[in-house]
């Protein structure tokens, strides 16, 4: 966890704006958890972004846990709820609408933002990654 927190320290600077996407799972908690107590050593602000992408009975509780677990941390909480798929690949349309979703959002606060992705299969290889990526996407685009 300590090479994942140097990594964060390296990227996020005072006053930025971080928005991590969370599902909930641990590996999304985790990074939270971590991001939240960067926050003593760095002053930012942090946002959660969840996507109820409505699919599974677990959807909706996961949905309400993270917004209550903002809560508790005083974090911001934002949302939305996929209401309609068509029948093209699931996990494609997903991962489009959910990306979609965070554009929209960072565009919406007109902030530089930190994307976090979802359910990751190899957590620290691809947290890097996409650090690195983000980083010479906006670094490109701003």
């Amino acid at each position: 966890m300590d090479d994942v927190k140097d990594y964060l320290k390296k990227l996020i600077k005072q006053d930025d704006v971080v928005v991590i996407g969370c599902s909930g799972g641990p590996d999304s908690i985790c990074l939270f958890d971590i991001l939240k107590n960067l926050q003593k050593e760095i002053d930012f602000s942090l946002i959660c972004a969840h996507v109820n992408h409505n699919v599974r009975k677990e959807s909706k509780n996961e949905q309400i846990f993270m917004e209550k677990y903002c809560l508790k941390n005083k974090i911001p909480f934002e949302t939305m709820t996929i209401t309609k798929y068509s029948d093209d690949n699931f996990e494609n349309e997903a991962r489009t609408i959910r990306y979609k979703y965070f554009d929209d959002l960072m565009r919406q606060l007109l902030l530089l933002l930190v994307r976090i992705l979802l359910n990751l299969q190899d957590f620290s290889s691809f947290l890097l990654l996409l650090f690195l990526q983000l980083h010479l996407y906006w670094k490109s685009h701003l």
